[in-house]
């Protein structure tokens, strides 16, 4: 037996996923400023107290680590931001206008991550 799911209900499904992406995104970004924050008051406090090979090396794998870290952490986000982008162009189909369009003209899924903020309908 299959449950029949109407219109209005599939929109709200896609909504509820569109919303708790965006959440996600939100959260990944806090967490990558977070790890920055944590990695500067580290590098501060091995500083503060001396500087000598072991402490070089043990920054050096530190900031390894962070690179990876942050580099899993912008991936995500990159994923969350296509998947959103990808909702968005659905409900603006669904709905026959542009109802939605903060990925798809002004996010990192149309722009990438490092890149200056022009909607993709102005550039050249």
């Amino acid at each position: 037996m299959q449950i029949k799911i109407e219109d209005k209900e599939r929109l709200q499904i896609i909504i509820a996923e569109y919303s708790s992406l965006r959440l996600e995104k939100i959260n990944r970004i806090n967490i990558g400023y977070q790890m920055v924050a944590v990695f500067i008051g580290s590098i501060g406090l091995f500083v503060a107290e001396r500087i000598d090979t072991m402490s070089i090396s043990a920054i050096v794998m530190v900031t390894v680590l962070l690179g990876l870290a942050i580099w899993k952490v912008l991936v995500g986000v990159l994923n969350l931001a296509t998947r959103i982008k990808n909702i968005e162009e659905i409900l603006n189909q669904l709905s026959g206008m542009k109802l939605m369009e903060w990925e798809s003209e002004w996010g990192s899924a149309s722009h990438g991550l490092m890149k200056v903020l022009v909607p993709v309908s102005k550039r050249k």
